[in-house]
């Protein structure tokens, strides 16, 4: 494990604890600088595959109206043929020169393509490199998290067992709705009026206050995000 990563947080003191937090920082610093770089290069690689993309349209497309003039001609000599008379000079001509405009055009999207495959190989070997020296960067974030002062620590385990108590409340409130549910269906099964009442007030009334537990777990994440961003940003 990297010396960075590694270290615990309760057994050094305050000052190495800021410069260990300096160092990872740095490394963070390190791993923007490079993902600013694999941005360019990822860049290049998508103008380079869009090269041979636009390459392939217009040959698909000269290579059609091509196509086209080729199948007209087959049709006409059928006809010629079918009438005992010779083909047209001008009709075999041409229909060599399609053939030959064909295998140009195919040449040419080889070329294409070829040449950007063959420039995008070195630059996708980058980015696979590259991106290898990005593999920390979650862990040195939580690590800043775990090297923050005691304070920002202890605003996180606050918020933590509020998550923790919300979340046990949300699972009870669900198992209350479950009960009040299947009550409700009892009820109307028996056709007794007032109990269908009491049920579904008291499921209306638990999947109401649901509804602000899933509000309170939502503003919890968020704050917790928060303080971890703080946390990081001490």
């Amino acid at each position: 494990m990297s010396t960075l990563l590694a270290g615990n947080p309760f057994l050094i003191g305050d000052e190495r604890r800021l410069a260990h937090r300096g160092e990872i920082r740095r490394e963070l610093a390190k791993i923007t600088v490079v993902k600013e770089r694999l941005a360019v290069l990822r860049d290049i690689v998508s103008k380079l595959n869009a090269d041979s993309d636009a390459a392939a349209e217009s040959h698909s497309a000269a290579a059609s109206l091509l196509q086209s003039e080729l199948d007209a001609l087959d049709a006409a000599q059928i006809e010629t043929v079918l009438a005992g008379r010779a083909t047209p000079t001008e009709a075999i001509s041409r229909r060599r020169q399609i053939l030959d405009q064909l295998a140009e055009l195919n040449r040419n999207l080889e070329t294409v393509c070829e040449g950007n495959r063959r420039a995008a190989q070195p630059v996708e070997k980058q980015i696979d490199d590259l991106r290898m020296q990005t593999t920390n960067e979650g862990a040195f974030r939580n690590r800043l998290v775990t090297l923050a002062s005691r304070e920002a620590q202890q605003k996180l385990m606050l918020n933590g067992l509020r998550l923790l108590a919300a979340d046990s409340v949300r699972k009870e409130l669900q198992r209350l709705i479950d009960i009040h549910e299947k009550n409700v269906v009892i009820s109307r099964k028996n056709r007794n009026g007032d109990d269908i009442l009491i049920h579904q007030t008291k499921l209306a009334d638990c999947e109401a206050v649901a509804g602000l537990n899933a509000a309170e777990i939502t503003a919890l994440h968020v704050e917790s995000a928060r303080l971890q961003d703080e946390a990081r940003a001490e």
